[in-house]
């Protein structure tokens, strides 16, 4: 395409009153990044079962066991993950992508569920 054919073209694109908003919204859609996909807090929890077991039984021994754990310590766990603070690529890759309120949310949502830990209180 020649130069003035693509002039042309983009003018014919601008015409009218609404051309310029039309090509700017359009293009605007080109560059934002795509929203993010919502997902609640037990979608997220779900990702966690793969390991650490779908009703609180982990699938291997060596797993621990988070289901009714503490709030504070799976707190602090989840972040020292995702600092680098703690170690382990399993852990730091699931808790990369956490933000401090998900890591909030996760620890209270495995808190509250039934678990084994001998006192809560």
């Amino acid at each position: 395409m020649r130069l003035g054919n693509a002039r042309k073209a983009i003018g014919n694109v601008q015409t009218g009153p609404l051309g310029p908003v039309f090509f700017i919204a359009m293009l605007g859609t080109l560059l934002l990044p795509p929203p993010a996909a919502a997902q609640t807090i037990e979608e997220k929890a779900q990702l966690c079962a793969a390991c650490h077991g779908e009703n609180g039984i982990p699938q291997e021994k060596t797993t621990p066991v988070i289901w009714g754990q503490y709030q504070g310590y799976l707190y602090l766990e989840l972040r020292d993950y995702k600092s680098g603070a703690r170690k382990n690529a399993i852990m730091a890759g699931m808790a990369q992508g956490l933000t401090e309120k998900d890591i909030e949310n996760i620890s209270e949502y495995f808190y509250v569920q039934p678990g084994n830990l001998a006192s809560r209180y």
